[in-house]
């Protein structure tokens, strides 16, 4: 368990979360729409960075982590 007592499933979960909530935020917006809506990109950027931030935490919960993964993908 991490240092703030959330384990892997809970960063998996604030993942999967973020990616949800941008999808919320982005559906039925074209290019030009969301270029300039400063607060939608705020959002999304925003969750971008829970997704960033969820990630290094899973890494650092998980030593070896990126050495076992350039492993698998040494198979395929």
């Amino acid at each position: 368990m991490s240092k703030d007592g959330l384990r892997i499933p809970d960063y998996l979960d604030h993942i999967l979360n973020a990616i949800s909530r941008i999808g919320k935020y982005t559906e039925g917006l074209t290019e030009v729409a969301f270029s300039s809506d400063e607060k939608t990109q705020d959002a999304v950027v925003r969750n971008f960075e829970i997704i960033g931030e969820a990630s290094k935490n899973i890494r650092d919960d998980l030593p070896g982590l990126e050495r076992r993964i350039r492993a698998v993908r040494s198979h395929f």
